[in-house]
This record gives structure tokens, sequence and C-alpha cells, in this order.
């Protein structure tokens, strides 16, 4: 009987680790160059000093959420000051690497 309760409860546990799947990767990069098109909401962000980047540059279809110091911050106070930030993290989509957020 214990050996058929402990194998149930390493089944379980097995199969609730399987279900925890990543929903974004993150990307440590110098800096970046954003371009938004207001005309269709979908822009890219072009990357500099990444090394753990497998493209140069990323879109979005969606203006992405902006982190400043902890802080979400308007996308459009972003764009403004972006150019002038080093050390931001991109938050991609793990499927498509579209940009979800930015952190800084």
């Amino acid at each position: 009987m214990k050996f058929f309760l402990c194998f149930f409860y390493i089944l379980t546990i097995s199969q609730a680790s399987l279900g925890a799947r990543a929903l974004d990767v993150a990307r440590e990069m110098d800096s970046i160059k954003v371009e938004y098109y207001q005309t269709s909401n979908k822009g890219l962000v072009r990357v500099k000093g990444c090394s753990q980047c497998s493209k140069e540059v990323y879109t979005f279809t969606k203006k992405p959420l902006i982190t400043r110091g902890g802080e979400n911050i308007p996308f459009e106070e972003f764009m403004q000051e972006y150019w002038k930030v080093e050390y931001l993290t991109l938050l991609l989509d793990i499927k498509t690497l579209s940009v979800l957020s930015i952190h800084y």
C-alpha cells in the first residue's frame, strides 16, 4: 500500500512540474533603438550589446509594458527617454520572440 501511495505521489509531482512552462524569456542588453508606428500600433526594437540575443531586431504588435525602477510608466514617456537609458531587459514571448515588456 505504501508503495502505491509513494508511486502516486511521485507521479503527481512529475505531472505538476511538466505543466509549468515558461511563457516568456528575458534578454539583457546595453542599449536599444525603438521605432513605433502609430498608424498600425506596431514597432520594433533594435538591440545593441546583447550576447544572449538571437536577433538584432525584435518586434511588437501592441505597446509593450514599460517598467522603470520597478514602477510602470506610460509608453509615450519611455519613447522620450529610452535613448539615454543603459542596461535594459526585454521580456519576449517564448514562441514568437515578440517584445512583451521592457524593464530598466
